[in-house]
C-alpha cells in the first residue's frame, strides 16, 4: 500500500490479533509471541473467506523462530483486481491486476511498541481465479497469499532462482503445518498462480 494509506482510518476495518499461543497444532503450545495483523476488508467477498490466521502465525514462528516474528504488525487490505492493478501501476509500472503485493516499511514503531513490518494487499479477483485454474481450495490459496506477502514482510525475496528456492521450500513447510498441499509440487496446475507471485514491491515516500 502507499505509505500515505492509514488503514485504522477505514470505517470498514477489522484488527486481528494472531497469538499463536491459542492455536494448536501437533506440538506443546509454546510462548506467547505474535504478530497484529489488521485486515481492511475493502471486497465484501473476503468476509465470508475465514483464512486461519492464528495457525499461520504459529507455523511462520515455528519454521523461522520467535524472535523473527515477535512484536510485529503489518496491515492487510483484502480487495480486488481493480485496486490492485492501480496499486501496481504506482508503484511497480505494471499496468495489470496481481494477486499479492508487499510493502516492506522502514524501521519504525508499532501501536504497541513493537515493529511495525509494513502492508500487504490481496486481490480477491485474482486469488479466486487461481485457485479454480489450479484446481485447489480458495482458503488454502488466499492463504498462501497472505504467507507470501508475510515474508517478504519479514525479509524473504525471490528476485533469484536460488531465492525462489528457498522461499518456496520455506512456504511448502509452513503450508504443511497448516494441512495444506505444497502448491508448488504440480507445476502444471500451479503455473498460473506461480508466474502471477509477484516480487515484493516497496513502498515509496
Amino acid at each position: 500500500m502507499p505509505a500515505d494509506h492509514q488503514p485504522g482510518a477505514n470505517a470498514g476495518a477489522e484488527t486481528v490479533t494472531a497469538d499463536p499461543g491459542s492455536a494448536r497444532l501437533s506440538e506443546p503450545e509454546e510462548p506467547d509471541q505474535s504478530i497484529a495483523l489488521e485486515f481492511v476488508r475493502l471486497d465484501e467477498r473476503w468476509a465470508a473467506l475465514e483464512l486461519p490466521v492464528a495457525l499461520l502465525v504459529l507455523a511462520i514462528d515455528r519454521e523461522l523462530g520467535p524472535d523473527a516474528v515477535a512484536g510485529g504488525s503489518a496491515a492487510v487490505a483484502l480487495s480486488d483486481d481493480a485496486h490492485l492493478q492501480d496499486l501496481n501501476r504506482q508503484h511497480r509500472g505494471q499496468d495489470k491486476p496481481t494477486n499479492v503485493l508487499s510493502f516492506p516499511s522502514p524501521p519504525m514503531p508499532g501501536a504497541d511498541g513493537g515493529t511495525y513490518l509494513g502492508d500487504i494487499a490481496i486481490s480477491f479477483d485474482t486469488v479466486a481465479s487461481e485457485a479454480e485454474a489450479a484446481r485447489i481450495s480458495l482458503k488454502d490459496h488466499a492463504t498462501h497469499m497472505l504467507l507470501h506477502g508475510l515474508l517478504h514482510l519479514l525479509g524473504h525475496d525471490h528476485e533469484d532462482d536460488a531465492e525462489a528456492e528457498r522461499m518456496e521450500a520455506m512456504e511448502t513447510r509452513i503450508l504443511a503445518r497448516l494441512g495444506i498441499i505444497d502448491p508448488y509440487a504440480d507445476r502444471d496446475v500451479t503455473t498460473a498462480a506461480k508466474e502471477t507471485l509477484d516480487r515484493t514491491t516497496r513502498s515509496v515516500g
